[in-house]
Protein backbone atom coordinates (compact mmCIF):
# COMPACT_ATOMS: atom_id res chain seq x y z
CA UNK A 1 0.00 0.00 0.00
CA UNK A 2 1.40 3.39 -0.97
CA UNK A 3 1.71 5.78 1.96
CA UNK A 4 0.62 9.32 1.35
CA UNK A 5 2.61 12.46 2.02
CA UNK A 6 0.21 15.41 2.03
CA UNK A 7 1.27 18.95 2.83
CA UNK A 8 -0.82 22.08 2.23
CA UNK A 9 0.01 25.76 2.43
CA UNK A 10 -2.00 28.79 1.35
CA UNK A 11 -0.04 31.94 0.61
CA UNK A 12 -1.61 35.27 -0.26
CA UNK A 13 0.26 37.73 -2.46
CA UNK A 14 1.09 40.03 0.44
CA UNK A 15 4.17 38.09 1.60
CA UNK A 16 7.83 38.58 2.43
CA UNK A 17 10.90 36.57 1.42
CA UNK A 18 11.40 34.24 3.32
CA UNK A 19 7.69 33.72 3.89
CA UNK A 20 6.77 33.48 7.57
CA UNK A 21 3.05 34.28 7.57
CA UNK A 22 1.70 31.72 5.14
CA UNK A 23 -1.51 29.87 5.98
CA UNK A 24 -1.35 26.12 6.40
CA UNK A 25 -4.45 24.89 4.57
CA UNK A 26 -4.49 21.25 5.65
CA UNK A 27 -1.08 19.60 6.00
CA UNK A 28 -1.59 15.90 6.76
CA UNK A 29 1.59 13.87 6.44
CA UNK A 30 4.29 16.53 6.49
CA UNK A 31 5.29 19.79 8.12
CA UNK A 32 6.70 22.88 6.41
CA UNK A 33 9.68 24.15 8.35
CA UNK A 34 10.47 27.07 6.05
CA UNK A 35 9.13 28.55 2.82
CA UNK A 36 11.00 30.92 0.49
CA UNK A 37 9.46 32.58 -2.59
CA UNK A 38 11.55 34.62 -5.02
CA UNK A 39 10.82 37.35 -5.99
CA UNK A 40 8.96 38.42 -2.86
CA UNK A 41 11.16 41.01 -1.16
CA UNK A 42 8.43 43.36 0.11
CA UNK A 43 4.97 43.27 1.61
CA UNK A 44 3.56 42.60 -1.87
CA UNK A 45 5.14 39.92 -4.03
CA UNK A 46 5.97 41.25 -7.50
CA UNK A 47 5.81 38.56 -10.18
CA UNK A 48 7.08 40.08 -13.47
CA UNK A 49 5.72 38.57 -16.64
CA UNK A 50 8.39 36.74 -18.61
CA UNK A 51 10.26 35.76 -15.42
CA UNK A 52 10.37 32.72 -13.14
CA UNK A 53 8.92 32.55 -9.63
CA UNK A 54 11.05 30.21 -7.47
CA UNK A 55 9.81 28.26 -4.46
CA UNK A 56 12.04 26.53 -1.87
CA UNK A 57 10.40 24.48 0.89
CA UNK A 58 12.05 22.68 3.80
CA UNK A 59 9.78 19.81 4.86
CA UNK A 60 9.75 17.21 7.61
CA UNK A 61 7.86 14.07 6.59
CA UNK A 62 5.82 11.91 8.93
CA UNK A 63 5.08 9.27 6.29
CA UNK A 64 7.13 7.76 3.47
CA UNK A 65 6.93 9.29 -0.02
CA UNK A 66 8.02 7.03 -2.87
CA UNK A 67 6.58 8.86 -5.88
CA UNK A 68 5.53 12.47 -6.38
CA UNK A 69 4.24 14.93 -8.95
CA UNK A 70 3.77 18.70 -9.14
CA UNK A 71 0.60 20.51 -10.19
CA UNK A 72 0.23 24.31 -10.22
CA UNK A 73 -3.13 26.13 -10.36
CA UNK A 74 -4.44 29.66 -10.17
CA UNK A 75 -7.64 29.84 -8.14
CA UNK A 76 -10.03 32.45 -9.47
CA UNK A 77 -13.32 32.80 -7.57
CA UNK A 78 -12.99 29.19 -6.48
CA UNK A 79 -12.11 27.86 -9.96
CA UNK A 80 -8.82 25.96 -10.37
CA UNK A 81 -7.04 27.12 -13.53
CA UNK A 82 -3.95 25.04 -14.40
CA UNK A 83 -0.57 26.67 -14.90
CA UNK A 84 1.87 24.93 -17.24
CA UNK A 85 5.06 23.53 -15.70
CA UNK A 86 8.17 22.21 -17.43
CA UNK A 87 8.10 18.78 -15.80
CA UNK A 88 5.68 17.35 -13.23
CA UNK A 89 7.94 14.81 -11.52
CA UNK A 90 8.45 16.28 -8.04
CA UNK A 91 11.17 13.72 -7.33
CA UNK A 92 13.27 15.69 -9.82
CA UNK A 93 12.92 18.64 -7.41
CA UNK A 94 13.70 16.80 -4.16
CA UNK A 95 15.37 13.54 -3.14
CA UNK A 96 13.02 10.53 -3.21
CA UNK A 97 12.10 8.37 -1.41
CA UNK A 98 11.43 10.59 1.60
CA UNK A 99 11.41 8.51 4.77
CA UNK A 100 9.11 9.22 7.67
CA UNK A 101 10.82 11.51 10.19
CA UNK A 102 13.39 12.80 7.70
CA UNK A 103 13.75 16.32 6.29
CA UNK A 104 13.86 17.20 2.61
CA UNK A 105 14.23 20.38 0.58
CA UNK A 106 11.95 20.85 -2.42
CA UNK A 107 12.92 23.44 -5.07
CA UNK A 108 10.92 24.40 -8.15
CA UNK A 109 9.85 27.40 -10.23
CA UNK A 110 7.00 28.45 -12.49
CA UNK A 111 7.23 30.78 -15.45
CA UNK A 112 4.99 33.86 -15.41
CA UNK A 113 3.92 33.96 -19.03
CA UNK A 114 3.78 37.25 -20.90
CA UNK A 115 0.14 36.53 -21.84
CA UNK A 116 -0.93 36.61 -18.17
CA UNK A 117 -2.87 39.81 -17.33
CA UNK A 118 -1.41 42.47 -15.04
CA UNK A 119 -3.35 42.50 -11.78
CA UNK A 120 -2.70 44.18 -8.44
CA UNK A 121 -2.41 42.65 -4.99
CA UNK A 122 -5.96 43.67 -4.11
CA UNK A 123 -7.32 41.58 -6.98
CA UNK A 124 -4.82 38.76 -7.04
CA UNK A 125 -4.74 35.48 -5.26
CA UNK A 126 -2.50 32.87 -6.79
CA UNK A 127 -2.61 29.23 -5.72
CA UNK A 128 0.47 27.10 -6.19
CA UNK A 129 -0.24 23.38 -5.80
CA UNK A 130 2.45 20.78 -5.38
CA UNK A 131 0.91 17.36 -5.61
CA UNK A 132 3.13 14.67 -4.11
CA UNK A 133 2.13 11.01 -4.45
CA UNK A 134 -0.01 9.28 -6.98
CA UNK A 135 -3.17 9.53 -4.91
CA UNK A 136 -3.26 12.63 -2.72
CA UNK A 137 -1.80 16.13 -2.74
CA UNK A 138 1.20 17.91 -1.33
CA UNK A 139 -0.03 21.46 -1.81
CA UNK A 140 1.75 24.79 -1.68
CA UNK A 141 -0.50 27.69 -2.57
CA UNK A 142 -0.22 31.20 -3.85
CA UNK A 143 -3.73 32.43 -4.57
CA UNK A 144 -4.80 34.76 -7.33
CA UNK A 145 -8.23 36.09 -8.18
CA UNK A 146 -8.73 38.36 -11.14
CA UNK A 147 -10.91 41.38 -11.40
CA UNK A 148 -11.33 42.48 -15.00
CA UNK A 149 -12.11 45.25 -15.98
CA UNK A 150 -28.75 47.31 -25.67
CA UNK A 151 -25.63 48.47 -27.92
CA UNK A 152 -22.02 47.96 -26.90
CA UNK A 153 -20.04 50.96 -28.19
CA UNK A 154 -16.66 50.39 -26.54
CA UNK A 155 -15.95 46.68 -27.04
CA UNK A 156 -12.39 45.58 -27.81
CA UNK A 157 -11.67 44.31 -31.32
CA UNK A 158 -9.32 41.37 -30.72
CA UNK A 159 -8.08 40.73 -34.24
CA UNK A 160 -10.78 40.94 -36.91
CA UNK A 161 -9.11 40.12 -40.24
CA UNK A 162 -11.63 39.65 -43.06
CA UNK A 163 -14.45 41.74 -41.60
CA UNK A 164 -15.19 44.91 -39.63
CA UNK A 165 -17.72 45.17 -36.81
CA UNK A 166 -19.96 48.17 -37.48
CA UNK A 167 -22.34 47.54 -34.57
CA UNK A 168 -22.58 45.12 -31.65
CA UNK A 169 -25.60 44.42 -29.44
CA UNK A 170 -25.44 42.11 -26.40
CA UNK A 171 -28.49 41.28 -24.29
CA UNK A 172 -28.30 41.58 -21.31
CA UNK A 173 -25.52 44.18 -21.11
CA UNK A 174 -26.76 47.50 -19.72
CA UNK A 175 -23.25 48.46 -18.59
CA UNK A 176 -19.78 46.99 -18.09
CA UNK A 177 -19.18 44.42 -16.88
CA UNK A 178 -22.07 42.71 -18.69
CA UNK A 179 -24.14 40.79 -16.11
CA UNK A 180 -25.01 37.27 -17.32
CA UNK A 181 -27.49 35.45 -15.01
CA UNK A 182 -27.10 31.70 -14.68
CA UNK A 183 -29.83 29.71 -16.44
CA UNK A 184 -30.47 32.50 -18.99
CA UNK A 185 -29.45 33.05 -22.60
CA UNK A 186 -27.03 35.77 -23.71
CA UNK A 187 -27.94 37.09 -27.16
CA UNK A 188 -25.45 38.64 -29.56
CA UNK A 189 -26.24 40.60 -32.73
CA UNK A 190 -23.37 41.88 -34.89
CA UNK A 191 -23.46 43.94 -38.08
CA UNK A 192 -20.34 43.20 -40.13
CA UNK A 193 -18.82 44.63 -43.29
CA UNK A 194 -16.76 41.99 -45.10
CA UNK A 195 -13.36 42.85 -46.60
CA UNK A 196 -12.97 39.39 -48.19
CA UNK A 197 -15.35 36.67 -49.31
CA UNK A 198 -16.55 34.27 -46.62
CA UNK A 199 -17.86 30.95 -47.91
CA UNK A 200 -18.01 29.06 -44.62
CA UNK A 201 -17.54 30.08 -40.99
CA UNK A 202 -17.62 28.79 -37.44
CA UNK A 203 -18.22 30.39 -34.05
CA UNK A 204 -15.90 30.06 -31.06
CA UNK A 205 -16.61 31.57 -27.65
CA UNK A 206 -14.14 31.59 -24.75
CA UNK A 207 -13.95 32.99 -21.26
CA UNK A 208 -10.56 34.53 -20.44
CA UNK A 209 -9.54 33.92 -16.83
CA UNK A 210 -6.05 35.05 -15.79
CA UNK A 211 -5.03 35.03 -19.45
CA UNK A 212 -6.17 31.44 -19.94
CA UNK A 213 -8.84 30.64 -22.56
CA UNK A 214 -11.71 28.46 -21.31
CA UNK A 215 -14.15 27.34 -24.05
CA UNK A 216 -17.90 27.91 -23.71
CA UNK A 217 -20.04 25.15 -25.26
CA UNK A 218 -22.24 26.15 -28.21
CA UNK A 219 -25.43 24.45 -29.36
CA UNK A 220 -24.00 24.53 -32.89
CA UNK A 221 -20.78 26.16 -34.16
CA UNK A 222 -21.78 26.69 -37.83
CA UNK A 223 -21.82 30.49 -38.12
CA UNK A 224 -23.48 30.28 -41.55
CA UNK A 225 -26.63 29.17 -39.71
CA UNK A 226 -26.48 32.51 -37.85
CA UNK A 227 -25.85 34.72 -40.91
CA UNK A 228 -26.31 34.48 -44.67
CA UNK A 229 -23.41 32.79 -46.49
CA UNK A 230 -21.53 33.31 -48.71
CA UNK A 231 -20.66 36.84 -47.65
CA UNK A 232 -19.16 38.81 -50.55
CA UNK A 233 -16.31 41.28 -50.08
CA UNK A 234 -17.68 44.78 -49.48
CA UNK A 235 -21.13 43.59 -48.42
CA UNK A 236 -22.83 43.84 -45.04
CA UNK A 237 -24.22 40.92 -43.07
CA UNK A 238 -25.99 40.56 -39.73
CA UNK A 239 -24.97 37.72 -37.41
CA UNK A 240 -27.22 36.70 -34.51
CA UNK A 241 -26.55 33.97 -31.95
CA UNK A 242 -26.97 33.14 -28.28
CA UNK A 243 -25.35 31.03 -25.58
CA UNK A 244 -26.86 29.58 -22.43
CA UNK A 245 -25.22 30.57 -19.14
CA UNK A 246 -25.35 27.17 -17.49
CA UNK A 247 -26.41 26.74 -13.87
CA UNK A 248 -23.17 24.89 -13.08
CA UNK A 249 -21.04 27.94 -13.92
CA UNK A 250 -19.57 29.70 -10.87
CA UNK A 251 -20.23 33.34 -10.06
CA UNK A 252 -17.10 34.92 -11.52
CA UNK A 253 -15.75 37.91 -13.40
CA UNK A 254 -14.07 37.23 -16.72
CA UNK A 255 -13.57 38.52 -20.24
CA UNK A 256 -15.73 36.99 -22.98
CA UNK A 257 -13.95 36.47 -26.30
CA UNK A 258 -16.26 35.87 -29.29
CA UNK A 259 -14.82 34.86 -32.65
CA UNK A 260 -16.24 34.02 -36.08
CA UNK A 261 -13.57 32.23 -38.09
CA UNK A 262 -13.73 32.03 -41.88
CA UNK A 263 -12.96 29.12 -44.19
CA UNK A 264 -9.19 29.73 -43.90
CA UNK A 265 -9.26 29.74 -40.08
CA UNK A 266 -8.73 33.50 -39.86
CA UNK A 267 -10.94 35.67 -37.69
CA UNK A 268 -13.76 37.12 -39.75
CA UNK A 269 -14.46 39.14 -36.61
CA UNK A 270 -13.31 38.98 -33.00
CA UNK A 271 -14.46 41.03 -30.00
CA UNK A 272 -13.93 40.98 -26.24
CA UNK A 273 -16.12 42.40 -23.45
CA UNK A 274 -15.81 42.24 -19.65
CA UNK A 275 -18.59 40.19 -18.02
CA UNK A 276 -19.75 38.76 -14.71
CA UNK A 277 -21.75 35.56 -14.20
CA UNK A 278 -24.43 36.12 -11.56
CA UNK A 279 -27.25 34.20 -9.86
Amino acid sequence: MIRIFVLSVAVSVALADPVTNFKDCGSVSGKINSLDITPCASSTCQFPRGKNVSVVIAITANAQVTQAKTVVHGIIDGINTPFPINQPDACEDMTCPVNSGSSVTYENSIFVRTIFPEVGASDLTFKYFKQLTMLRAFVVCLIAAVAFADPVPNFKDCGSVSGKITSLDITPCASFPCLFPKGKNVSVSITITASAQVTSAKTEVHGIIAGILTPFPLAQPDACKDMTCPVNSGSDVTYTNQILVQEVYPKIRLVVKWEIQDQSGQDFICFEVPAEITD
